[in-house]
């Protein structure tokens, strides 16, 4: 069993280098679901999805060009087989390792508790 934390790193880096064309199904708290391609998500678990096709608890759908879901109302993610969770988050980890070391080197890092008025 997977923790939120490594469901995250694998959908935004599926969302950042689009393995492959297929959707996933999220499916949510209230017993309904919705399947589509992921567009962005962030390190709250929220998932926006393109071409998505929503289904409701009494089964009836309703196709739409983009879905919202916030994090608390996701039970599950259901992610592709063809998908190595390992590598995904392997590479999450390290483009996050890139842009803070990147970050500093820059100077672009701010202590608040420095900053004088």
């Amino acid at each position: 069993m997977e923790s939120s934390s490594e469901r995250v790193c694998t959908l935004q880096h599926r969302s950042k280098y689009h393995w492959s064309p297929d959707a996933i199904l999220v499916e949510l708290r209230n017993e309904s679901s919705v399947v589509g391609c992921v567009q962005n998500v962030d390190a709250f678990m929220n998932v926006r999805l393109n071409d998505a096709v929503f289904t409701d608890q009494c089964g009836r759908q309703e196709h739409v060009d983009q879905f919202f879901v916030a994090g608390r109302s996701v039970r599950y993610v259901h992610i592709p087989d063809d998908v190595n969770i390992s590598r995904a988050i392997a590479s999450q980890l390290e483009a996050l390792r890139q842009f803070r070391k990147g970050m500093r080197s820059r100077g672009n890092r701010r202590e608040f508790l420095n900053v004088r008025k």
